[in-house]
């Protein structure tokens, strides 16, 4: 007897067409084409582990103008062709840059500092690979002495680039992880690369220490503690470096409701400080309180982003 496996067992070809179109989420009348794509847009949607590429699912699968089959997620698809094999349709991808920093105040006696920035941004996907995490350098060279003092050099590094083209981790978060550097007599770019590869490493085994498929909640609380882990890591790095003052370190979580916003309607987000007057941002979202301020009793800084769609 001709038999479909859904994801809630075996059935015949004897069953009704409208219990198995509900079972694989879609509404009658239904064809042959259109069980069978959704039988192996399901499959390939459990292999890649979907929920951590392309999200949630929205809506039926659909047959959309070319006769191909479509399932529509939260930051992509997946794509059943005919006569080939579904596939991975489009991904959600974003850029990270800096909108500004702004000095309130400075690390050293002279009242100027020279500061860096070391940055990681990073995430659990099965689709990742090499880009995760990405660690980027800025300053001190670039930037120059620095001042606290209104009117001066207080405001800098405005468009450094963190991340472009990172995908979207699925209905997971992307993490920021920054720390702020006064240079006196260390290395910036040994310390950044001993950043690199703590980061590289931890992440290379997170996405290898991933259960099997469960259901969605178990699979992202997984996932939760596994970017613990990774920040876990940079932080022990850190730990161990001497020879220069480390003015902070700030871990933020960009979360998955911000991402559906940003798809949704990129400029509902934009903002402005007087902080930082000339440019705009739109992360992080919550008011300039002292949970968002780099600071070691005498500097303090403040780090603005850009998110974008790309």
């Amino acid at each position: 007897m001709l038999s479909f496996r859904t994801s809630t067992g075996t059935v015949g070809a004897s069953a009704s067409v409208r219990e198995l179109a509900k079972r694989i989420n879609m509404q009658p009348p239904i064809s042959l084409h259109a069980l069978i794509a959704g039988h192996e847009i399901e499959e390939l949607y459990n292999k890649s582990r979907g929920i951590l590429t392309v999200g949630s699912p929205r809506g039926p699968v659909q047959r959309i103008g070319n006769g191909d089959f479509e399932q529509r997620y939260t930051f992509g698809s997946i794509i059943k062709p005919l006569d080939k094999p579904a596939r991975i349709g489009d991904e959600t991808a974003v850029s990270i840059e800096i909108a500004a920093v702004r000095c309130f105040g400075t690390d050293d006696p002279s009242g100027h500092d020279e500061p860096y920035l070391i940055t990681t941004v990073y995430a659990v996907s099965t689709k990742l690979g090499e880009l995760n995490p990405q660690t980027t350098r800025f300053g001190p060279d670039e930037f120059g002495e620095v001042t606290g003092h209104l009117g001066e050099n207080n405001i800098f590094a405005q468009g450094r680039q963190l991340a472009h083209d990172f995908p979207v981790p699925g209905d997971s978060d992307i993490r920021i992880h920054v720390q702020l550097w006064e240079s006196e007599h260390g290395n910036p770019e040994d310390i950044k690369q001993k950043v690199s590869k703590a980061a590289g490493t931890a992440a290379s085994t997170a996405v290898g220490e991933l259960g099997p498929i469960g259901n969605t909640v178990a699979i992202l609380a997984e996932v939760l503690g596994l970017l613990d882990t990774i920040g876990d890591a940079i932080g022990g790095v850190i730990g161990g470096i001497f020879g220069d003052d480390l003015i902070g370190v700030k871990d933020f979580v960009v979360p998955n409701d911000y991402l559906q916003k940003l798809v949704a309607d990129p400029n509902s987000l934009t903002r402005r400080s007087d902080s930082i007057p000339s440019e705009t941002f739109n992360f992080p979202q919550q008011p300039e309180d002292d949970s968002w301020l780099f600071s070691n009793g005498h500097a303090s800084y403040r780090v603005f982003f850009r998110i974008k769609i790309v």
